[in-house]
């Protein structure tokens, strides 16, 4: 179910920036909507939004938290297979598979957070992997 945007809406478009898949419309200063077609419930909508006018789909009010502090993927990389299911999944494109040759602690061949600051901590590579190897923790 996707997420909602309330009356409470101000305009600010601080959600419309942050949408990975342009499902949220509006003109500045004026409710916004999200389209619940397009919605992946990520999130980033809801943590971002200055009046609090977005609700989950549980009717909620997600937390505001600044990009900087979402959450990020860290693998388990003893029990991952590199099954590229959590590269496909990540809606911002921000996971691949690290290189042959790969230093600074990086496992060649399996993934990483090639694009740290592009990363919603939306937790859909979490939630997609088979494996259960991805937990979602601070930087």
């Amino acid at each position: 179910m996707a997420y909602q945007i309330t009356e409470d809406c101000i305009g600010c478009s601080a959600c419309v920036r942050w949408c990975p898949v342009g499902a949220i419309h509006g003109e500045r200063k004026q409710q916004h909507t999200i389209s619940a077609d397009i919605c992946i419930t990520c999130g980033a909508c809801g943590r971002v939004c200055p009046s609090k006018a977005v609700r989950n789909q549980h009717g909620q009010i997600p937390e505001s938290v600044k990009p900087k502090e979402w959450l990020r993927p860290l693998w388990n990389y003893q029990s991952c297979v590199a099954c590229r299911i959590c590269v496909q999944a990540c809606p911002v494109g921000c996971i691949e598979l690290a290189p042959a040759g790969a230093n600074d602690g990086l496992k060649p061949g399996k993934p990483y957070l090639v694009k740290q600051a592009a990363c919603l901590g939306c937790a859909l590579c979490q939630s997609s992997c088979p494996l259960d190897v991805i937990s979602m923790e601070k930087r």
